[in-house]
């Protein structure tokens, strides 16, 4: 599991989580939701059974007198089915709190809400991660830990599947020889994207994050440059010329200061560049003039700025 990826949502509870077990604070928190929860029910059963004897016991007139008595007893109906509900043998959370049990899933997860919006525009969101063919619906504050997509396992009680913790697992396993072709990959992971649906959607998603962060730590890696002994040993100027390419992007350096930068769909650019007496490359090709560090050794060309860098293979000599 790399640094960046290494994290859950509460690292103090980790250990006991992975145990099966709730930790006693997840206990404690949990035990006063459920009681208000509880309490918030009991209220709700005391309106509905006070609306009933208002409906049962109202006088005069009325063009659907008739229809009182069945709306006094659907009121208290529902007055008690809410009581039932409210009863610890019928609270979820009550009985997973009484068992104490913790279960896990392991698989790939993407993220979204959904909002509701009401006549007056008020509106409300439900935050939710899907994980494989599961959808838990979580407070804000777990969805904002979540990634966008990647391989975790989630830890929740089993009857009321309230979600209590998730950590990563590290990025999703790429193809062997991603990185000598991340292009291909790309494009393999964007048409899964585009024609799959649940659990394999999840999956293409952690792989394109994957990808993401694999490329990332080889642009950090490529921003360290060699040993002076392992670099071409003509100057920058003499040993740049020629024309490079990474991917779909080619990069081309004339003798007479002028360059071409060829990205896909045909695009092309026109620019100049030169080697200041810094030895710092400078050139304007991207629309704008920007120095950076630059080195050639063997038939690579690595181009590094802010702590990235970029790796061309040599297709041409000057």
């Amino acid at each position: 599991m790399s640094a960046a990826s290494a994290s859950s949502y509460n690292p103090d509870a980790l250990d006991t989580n992975r145990a099966g077990r709730l930790t006693d604070d997840q206990r404690r928190n949990l035990g006063a939701l459920d009681r208000d929860w509880r309490k918030n029910e009991l209220v709700f059963t005391g309106i509905l059974v006070a609306l009933g004897l208002v409906v049962l016991t109202a006088s005069g007139p009325a063009p659907n007198a008739w229809l009182r008595p069945f709306a006094g007893v659907g009121f208290f109906v529902a007055a008690a089915a809410v009581f039932i509900h409210s009863m610890p043998a019928w609270d979820s959370l009550g009985q997973d709190l009484r068992a104490g049990q913790v279960q896990s899933l392991e698989s790939a997860m993407e993220k979204h809400t959904f909002t509701t919006h009401g006549r007056r525009g008020a509106s409300v969101t439900s935050h939710f991660l899907d994980v494989g063919d599961r959808h838990f619906e979580v407070p804000p504050a777990v969805y904002a830990a979540a990634p966008q997509a990647g391989m975790v396992r989630v830890f929740f009680l089993p009857r009321c599947h309230k979600v209590l913790n998730f950590e990563l697992l590290g990025d999703a396993p790429l193809p062997a020889g991603t990185l000598d072709a991340p292009v291909e990959t790309l494009k393999t992971v964007l048409r899964d994207l585009r024609t799959t649906r649940g659990s394999e959607h999840h999956v293409a998603a952690a792989e394109l994050a994957a990808l993401g962060h694999a490329m990332e730590v080889e642009r950090t890696r490529a921003a360290t440059a060699p040993p002076a002994d392992q670099r071409d040993p003509r100057p920058l100027a003499e040993a740049i010329v020629g024309t490079w390419q990474a991917g779909p992007m080619a990069i081309s350096f004339a003798v007479d200061g002028t360059m071409e930068t060829k990205a896909p769909a045909g695009r092309s650019r026109q620019g100049h560049w030169s080697v200041d007496g810094d030895g710092h490359l400078r050139a304007d090709g991207m629309g704008h003039e920007q120095a950076v560090e630059a080195w050639v050794a063997a038939d690579m060309l690595t181009i590094a700025a802010d702590g990235q860098g970029i790796k061309l293979r040599r297709v041409t000599a000057g």
